[in-house]
Protein backbone atom coordinates (compact mmCIF):
# COMPACT_ATOMS: atom_id res chain seq x y z
CA UNK A 1 0.00 0.00 0.00
CA UNK A 2 2.83 2.37 0.87
CA UNK A 3 4.48 1.71 -2.52
CA UNK A 4 1.18 2.45 -4.29
CA UNK A 5 0.78 5.75 -2.39
CA UNK A 6 4.35 6.77 -3.23
CA UNK A 7 3.84 5.86 -6.91
CA UNK A 8 0.62 7.86 -7.02
CA UNK A 9 2.37 10.88 -5.48
CA UNK A 10 5.15 10.62 -8.08
CA UNK A 11 2.61 10.40 -10.90
CA UNK A 12 0.77 13.50 -9.63
CA UNK A 13 4.06 15.37 -9.26
CA UNK A 14 5.12 14.42 -12.80
CA UNK A 15 1.76 15.56 -14.21
CA UNK A 16 1.94 18.89 -12.39
CA UNK A 17 5.49 19.59 -13.52
CA UNK A 18 4.62 18.63 -17.09
CA UNK A 19 1.50 20.82 -17.05
CA UNK A 20 3.43 23.76 -15.62
CA UNK A 21 6.13 23.64 -18.27
CA UNK A 22 3.75 22.94 -21.13
CA UNK A 23 1.52 25.86 -20.17
CA UNK A 24 2.15 29.20 -21.80
CA UNK A 25 5.25 30.94 -20.58
CA UNK A 26 4.75 33.42 -17.76
CA UNK A 27 4.99 36.52 -19.90
CA UNK A 28 2.78 35.07 -22.61
CA UNK A 29 -0.60 35.51 -20.93
CA UNK A 30 -2.53 38.70 -21.68
CA UNK A 31 -3.00 40.96 -18.70
CA UNK A 32 -6.73 40.96 -19.51
CA UNK A 33 -7.03 37.21 -19.09
CA UNK A 34 -6.61 36.80 -15.37
CA UNK A 35 -9.24 34.08 -15.70
CA UNK A 36 -6.66 32.01 -17.62
CA UNK A 37 -4.08 32.51 -14.88
CA UNK A 38 -6.50 31.30 -12.22
CA UNK A 39 -7.67 28.35 -14.33
CA UNK A 40 -4.02 27.43 -14.88
CA UNK A 41 -3.51 27.46 -11.10
CA UNK A 42 -6.61 25.26 -10.66
CA UNK A 43 -5.30 22.76 -13.22
CA UNK A 44 -1.98 22.44 -11.40
CA UNK A 45 -3.32 21.67 -7.93
CA UNK A 46 -5.31 18.82 -6.52
CA UNK A 47 -8.42 20.15 -4.75
CA UNK A 48 -9.77 17.38 -2.47
CA UNK A 49 -12.43 19.63 -0.91
CA UNK A 50 -13.64 20.84 -4.35
CA UNK A 51 -13.31 24.43 -3.15
CA UNK A 52 -12.33 25.49 -6.68
CA UNK A 53 -15.16 23.61 -8.40
CA UNK A 54 -16.97 26.89 -9.11
CA UNK A 55 -13.95 28.24 -10.95
CA UNK A 56 -15.15 28.07 -14.55
CA UNK A 57 -15.68 30.42 -17.45
CA UNK A 58 -19.45 30.54 -16.89
CA UNK A 59 -18.90 33.17 -14.18
CA UNK A 60 -16.64 36.16 -13.74
CA UNK A 61 -13.45 35.19 -11.94
CA UNK A 62 -14.19 38.02 -9.50
CA UNK A 63 -17.09 35.93 -8.12
CA UNK A 64 -15.01 32.78 -7.62
CA UNK A 65 -14.33 31.41 -4.15
CA UNK A 66 -11.22 33.00 -2.61
CA UNK A 67 -10.82 35.64 -5.33
CA UNK A 68 -11.31 39.35 -4.68
CA UNK A 69 -10.98 41.96 -7.40
CA UNK A 70 -10.44 45.70 -7.37
CA UNK A 71 -13.69 47.67 -7.21
CA UNK A 72 -13.16 49.47 -10.51
CA UNK A 73 -11.76 46.65 -12.68
CA UNK A 74 -11.66 42.88 -12.95
CA UNK A 75 -8.06 42.73 -11.74
CA UNK A 76 -7.43 40.22 -8.96
CA UNK A 77 -6.48 42.06 -5.79
CA UNK A 78 -6.33 39.13 -3.38
CA UNK A 79 -6.28 35.36 -3.48
CA UNK A 80 -7.30 33.71 -0.18
CA UNK A 81 -7.10 29.92 -0.46
CA UNK A 82 -5.98 28.82 2.99
CA UNK A 83 -6.71 25.49 4.69
CA UNK A 84 -8.28 23.80 1.65
CA UNK A 85 -5.98 20.78 1.42
CA UNK A 86 -4.65 21.99 -1.93
CA UNK A 87 -1.81 19.77 -3.15
CA UNK A 88 0.67 20.80 -5.83
CA UNK A 89 3.16 23.44 -6.82
CA UNK A 90 2.81 27.21 -6.78
CA UNK A 91 2.82 28.07 -10.47
CA UNK A 92 4.92 31.01 -11.70
CA UNK A 93 1.90 32.13 -13.76
CA UNK A 94 0.50 33.75 -10.61
CA UNK A 95 2.97 36.55 -11.33
CA UNK A 96 0.60 37.63 -14.12
CA UNK A 97 -1.93 38.79 -11.52
CA UNK A 98 -0.35 42.23 -11.68
CA UNK A 99 -2.68 43.95 -9.19
CA UNK A 100 -2.33 41.22 -6.55
CA UNK A 101 -1.85 42.67 -3.06
CA UNK A 102 -2.46 39.56 -0.93
CA UNK A 103 -1.52 35.98 -1.73
CA UNK A 104 -2.69 33.57 0.98
CA UNK A 105 -2.09 29.90 0.22
CA UNK A 106 -1.41 28.95 3.84
CA UNK A 107 -2.06 25.62 5.52
CA UNK A 108 -2.31 23.46 2.41
CA UNK A 109 0.04 20.81 1.01
CA UNK A 110 1.86 22.93 -1.55
CA UNK A 111 5.40 21.84 -2.32
CA UNK A 112 8.34 22.75 -4.51
CA UNK A 113 10.00 26.12 -4.45
CA UNK A 114 8.59 29.62 -4.17
CA UNK A 115 8.62 30.86 -7.78
CA UNK A 116 11.10 33.70 -8.26
CA UNK A 117 8.59 35.21 -10.72
CA UNK A 118 6.48 36.33 -7.74
CA UNK A 119 9.03 39.16 -7.52
CA UNK A 120 7.20 40.70 -10.51
CA UNK A 121 4.20 41.39 -8.28
CA UNK A 122 5.18 44.95 -7.47
CA UNK A 123 1.84 45.67 -5.72
CA UNK A 124 2.14 42.64 -3.42
CA UNK A 125 1.74 43.59 0.25
CA UNK A 126 1.17 40.23 1.96
CA UNK A 127 2.46 36.80 0.99
CA UNK A 128 1.25 34.05 3.28
CA UNK A 129 2.55 30.56 2.50
CA UNK A 130 2.95 29.17 6.02
CA UNK A 131 1.99 25.61 6.83
CA UNK A 132 2.88 23.94 3.53
CA UNK A 133 5.79 21.71 2.52
CA UNK A 134 7.62 24.28 0.39
CA UNK A 135 11.38 23.75 0.12
CA UNK A 136 14.36 25.64 -1.22
CA UNK A 137 15.30 29.18 -0.34
CA UNK A 138 13.34 32.41 -0.22
CA UNK A 139 13.82 34.09 -3.61
CA UNK A 140 15.73 37.34 -3.46
CA UNK A 141 13.50 38.57 -6.31
CA UNK A 142 10.82 39.32 -3.69
CA UNK A 143 12.93 42.42 -3.06
CA UNK A 144 11.17 43.95 -6.09
CA UNK A 145 7.86 43.81 -4.23
CA UNK A 146 8.42 47.31 -2.84
CA UNK A 147 5.09 47.47 -0.98
CA UNK A 148 5.61 44.13 0.80
CA UNK A 149 4.53 44.45 4.44
CA UNK A 150 4.37 40.86 5.63
CA UNK A 151 6.01 37.57 4.70
CA UNK A 152 4.69 34.46 6.45
CA UNK A 153 6.66 31.36 5.45
CA UNK A 154 6.93 29.49 8.76
CA UNK A 155 6.21 25.75 9.04
CA UNK A 156 7.66 24.82 5.66
CA UNK A 157 10.86 23.06 4.66
CA UNK A 158 12.72 26.20 3.58
CA UNK A 159 16.49 26.39 3.94
CA UNK A 160 18.77 29.33 4.47
CA UNK A 161 17.88 32.71 5.87
CA UNK A 162 15.68 35.61 4.88
CA UNK A 163 17.70 37.54 2.29
CA UNK A 164 19.18 40.76 3.71
CA UNK A 165 17.40 42.75 1.01
CA UNK A 166 14.01 41.72 2.42
CA UNK A 167 14.68 43.05 5.90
Amino acid sequence: MRHFHFSLMLLILFFQIFACYSARKVGGIDSGTETEVLLSFKSLVSDPQNALSGWNISYSHCTWFGVNCTSSTTKVQSLHLSSLGLFGIIPPQLSNLTSLKTLDLSNNSLFGQIPSELGHLTSLQHIILMGNIINGTIPISLYHCRTLESIMFQNNKLTGHLPRELG
